[in-house]
Parts: structure tokens; sequence; C-alpha cells
């Protein structure tokens, strides 16, 4: 009676320690498969960044977000590299030193 007693509590305890960790590590799993997407995604569009003029960087923090927010987050990349583009193109930078020459 003893034996099927402590074998009956060593299931409850096995069964509420799945559960327990069932979400953390479902959600775990989750992260890395998102972040195995987005770093072939990022990978992907480094190749041909040459040919679409879209550059998009391989790197932790670009991953990070594409790996958290998806497809959100891709629009944000997207938006902040063009940004950073149009202030950096060498037509912007030439009118702003005339303006400030004159």
């Amino acid at each position: 009676m003893e034996r099927i007693m402590l074998s009956f509590l060593a299931a409850v305890f096995i069964w509420a320690c799945v559960n327990l960790l069932a979400g953390p590590i479902r959600k775990g799993v989750r992260f890395v498969s998102r972040a195995a997407l987005a770093g072939a995604f990022l990978y992907f569009m480094d190749m041909i960044s040459v040919h679409t003029g879209i550059g998009l960087s391989f790197n932790v923090i670009s991953l990070l977000v594409l790996s958290v927010l998806g497809i959100p987050g891709l629009i944000f990349l997207l938006r902040l590299c063009r940004i950073n583009s149009a202030a950096f193109s060498p037509a912007v930078y030439v009118s702003s030193v005339r303006r400030h020459i004159h």
C-alpha cells in the first residue's frame, strides 16, 4: 500500500512539473523557431540587397526585432532603413553643405 501511494505521489509530482513547465518551454521553442526564420530571412535579404537596394543588415538587433515583432517589425526595419538611406544620401549632404557655405 505504501508503495502504491508513493508511486501515485510521484506521478502527480511529474504531472505537475510537466504542466508548469509546458508554457515556458512552448514559448522558448516558438521564439527559437521564429529567430531561425528571421535569421534566414535577414540572410536572404542581405544576399539580394545588391540587386534590390534594400539593405537590411544581418545583426543581433534586427534579428531580435524580427523575432519578437514579426511582420510589424519587418515594416519598422524597412522604414528605418529608408529613413537612414535618405538622411545620408550624397544629394542631401551636398545641399546641406551648400546651404551652410552661403
